[in-house]
């Protein structure tokens, strides 16, 4: 009986899995085969990522099977093994089906397989180290890939000299060469890995030790020499997330403290960068420690404040702000710092959902500082996102009253619901600027526009017939009230034809048709060129002008 027919995978198995393992193996994932003892196989295979699968007396009631992913430690099988098993039936087939072929010269081929299953295991371990002797790379490789299977009195040591191996501690006097940081990235990226492999195998003192070792070198190496490298800010987002995780496991009290506090002291650390709202130490310490703790890190956070780099000194504010009370929060606002960095201290804490907090803040400010459109503007917004839009509005007066830019209503509109802006903000905002003696014509006009009342805009330039304002609002009033807009405007340029000529008249002619085609508004450039010829047929001059302008 053939092995094929002995055992067969695709009966014993689930369905499903046997699936996914066929189109590994179909894929040749399978990297390399080591046959160590007798009945124990070692597989190689990339799916990926690199796994090592172990199976023993395979095909037999004593079979025995190791993988390094995660779905066989939860299930003591999985798609890694199947292929092997795979590979070893469809092996065992071929050696059947020679041994039923006349011999024939063999060849081989010269590959790691076939090397590894001629040599000694002594022969092996000597190459090992008389090629790690002679080539650092390759010794620097065995460490990273090897060093969880070396016990050490301190184990957070051997990362650490494996990442001070890449790159030294900054002395100022040389920086690393780009192969090195390169290396160094190359390495922490397989360190990351490990570290969440042995998180998802609940190895968590390992995981501990690797963690330390290598976030504090790369905290370090970054803020020196890759600060503003993409690369390394990925990398920082993913070790962030790696802190988290760790509060979210049932680990021992012991090494939750541990954690603590190793992120309590990396937290204050000069050379700690903080360039992310949310992926830093005091956001993650913050629902982590308890009141006291908070008061600790944020009078040491507030004592460095004027030491940290300017672009970092807003974002910590907020931070601060986090694990503050609200006594000392008022501190924060009496600390001396460019005004230029309150609006994004500002923005912060609108991120963090401080809404309070910043609406004090700047309340505050305005009282003592007076009008600045981008302090209204953040107010405005944080009484709306409160629900306060009676509140908002008000500043939404003062805004656009005193700015006309029309975004601040857009922006309000979009806020509220359409039928309180219809039935009541509209009509109030727009009796304030009809009432208002010092709005200029331009507001009421965007405000118009914004709410399509070409009546109401084509009204408003008849009592203010200044050219530069028809030409402003050309645009949509020719497409929404194209007649009208036509005939008032021609008229407007006739009277101020009657009462100019020569080079005068043709500079008027040329502004309006510069604005006329910035528009596109081309069929409205030939009607007035038409219109002109026909009043105006005794002034060869401007005829001229009107001929030779394209």
């Amino acid at each position: 009986m053939t092995l094929v027919n002995k055992f067969l995978i695709e009966v014993k198995y689930d369905d499903i899995l046997v699936e996914e393992a066929e189109i590994l193996f179909e894929k040749k994932v399978i990297i390399d085969v080591l046959n160590p003892e007798k009945n124990l196989f070692v597989f190689s295979l990339f799916d990926e990522r690199d796994y090592e699968v172990e199976i023993f007396k395979p095909f037999t009631k004593l079979q025995r099977s190791t993988c390094s992913c995660l779905f066989h430690t939860q299930h003591k099988i999985c798609k890694h093994v199947l292929a092997g098993l795979m590979f070893l039936r469809n092996q065992k087939s071929k050696e059947e089906s020679e041994k039923k072929t006349p011999a024939v010269s063999k060849t081989k081929t010269l590959n790691i397989s076939n090397i590894l299953s001629n040599v000694s295991r002594e022969e092996l371990i000597q190459f090992v180290k008389n090629y790690a002797k002679s080539d650092p790379k390759f010794s620097l490789q065995l460490k990273v890939f090897f060093a969880r299977k070396v016990d050490l009195p301190d184990n957070k040591k051997k990362y650490k000299s494996i990442l001070d191996s890449v790159i030294k501690p900054h002395s100022g006097k040389s920086n690393p060469s780009v192969a090195e940081i390169r290396a160094f990235l190359t390495i922490n990226k397989e360190l990351t890995g490990q570290t969440e492999d042995c998180i998802a195998l609940e190895q968590y003192e390992e995981a501990t030790d690797i963690f330390e070792a290598v976030f504090y070198k790369f905290e370090y190496v970054r803020s020196h020499y890759g600060l503003d490298n993409e690369t390394f800010t990925e990398q920082s987002v993913h070790w962030h997330k790696i802190a988290r995780s760790f509060f979210q496991e049932k680990m021992s009290r012991a090494l939750t403290n541990r954690i603590t506090d190793f992120l309590k002291d990396l937290a204050i650390k000069s050379f700690y960068r903080y360039t992310d709202i949310f992926n830093n130490l005091i956001h993650i310490l913050e629902k982590e420690l308890d009141k006291k703790n908070k008061i600790e890190i944020a009078s040491v956070m507030l004592s460095q404040m004027k030491t940290r780099p300017e672009s970092e000194r807003p974002l910590l504010m907020a931070l601060t702000c986090l694990l503050q009370s609200s006594k000392r929060k008022n501190e924060i606002l009496e600390m001396e710092y460019p005004v230029q960095l309150f609006l994004p201290f500002m923005q912060h804490l609108i991120k963090l959902n401080q809404l309070k907090t910043a609406e004090n803040f700047l309340e505050t400010k305005i009282k003592k500082s007076g009008f600045e459109k981008e302090w209204f503007f953040l107010l405005m917004d944080l009484k709306l996102r409160q629900k306060q839009n009676k509140i908002a509005f008000d500043y939404l007066i003062t805004l656009y009253t005193k700015t006309g830019d029309i975004k601040y209503v857009t922006f309000f509109k979009n806020a509220v619901e359409n039928v309180d802006w219809i039935d009541g903000f509209s009509k109030q905002l727009e009796k304030e600027l009809l009432t208002n003696e010092k709005i200029q014509p331009a507001f009421l006009l965007s405000f118009f526009e914004s709410e399509e009342k070409w009546d109401e805009q084509l009204s408003l330039l008849e009592m203010n017939p200044d050219i530069t304002l028809y030409l402003s609002f050309a645009s949509n009033l020719y497409i929404h009230k194209k007649e009208v807009f036509s005939k008032r405007l021609l008229q407007f340029i006739f009277v101020w034809l009657d009462n100019h000529v020569g080079e005068n008249s043709y500079h008027f002619l040329q502004s309006v048709f510069k604005n006329i085609d910035k528009n596109k508004l081309f069929e409205l450039k030939l009607f007035i060129k038409e219109n002109i010829r026909k009043k105006y047929k005794e002034r060869k001059g401007l005829i001229t002008f009107l001929d030779n302008y394209r």
